[in-house]
């Protein structure tokens, strides 16, 4: 078992046990569930940049970044939750993420296959 294997089985196993507790999950439509967690992820990532020095009208907090990393995970749950829902395979997950790695790339050299051409840094030499 990989580890992402281990990562969304280790989730799959605690979502069955807050079914259990909250089955009000099991009655929810598929775009229910991705909204629901889809706002969780946006929260989570709002609790990462509470953590950090973002506002330039304040003066700079030393960063925790054990609590940073703890939200970090946090994110990660439900992410692995939304892939779990998605029913993506680690090898899905991998090659997706492959396929957009290297459309960013290209992106990033010449536009890409889509030819966008704003994500072309102008300084760049050929």
């Amino acid at each position: 078992m990989d580890k992402l294997e281990y990562l969304q089985k280790r989730q799959e196993e605690l979502f069955i046990e807050i079914k259990k507790q909250r089955p009000e999950y099991s009655k929810m439509s598929t775009n229910q569930f991705l909204v629901l967690f889809c706002d969780a992820i946006i929260d989570e990532v709002s609790e990462i940049k509470d953590h950090l020095n973002w506002k330039p009208w304040k003066n700079n907090k030393i960063i925790d970044m054990e609590e940073v990393k703890e939200e970090s995970i946090d994110l990660l749950h439900f992410l692995l939750d939304i892939f779990n829902k998605l029913e993506m395979t680690p090898y899905e997950i991998v090659e997706r993420y492959d396929a957009k790695h290297q459309e960013n790339i290209d992106r990033q050299t010449d536009g890409g296959k889509d030819g966008r051409k704003e994500y072309v840094n102008p300084s760049r030499k050929p």
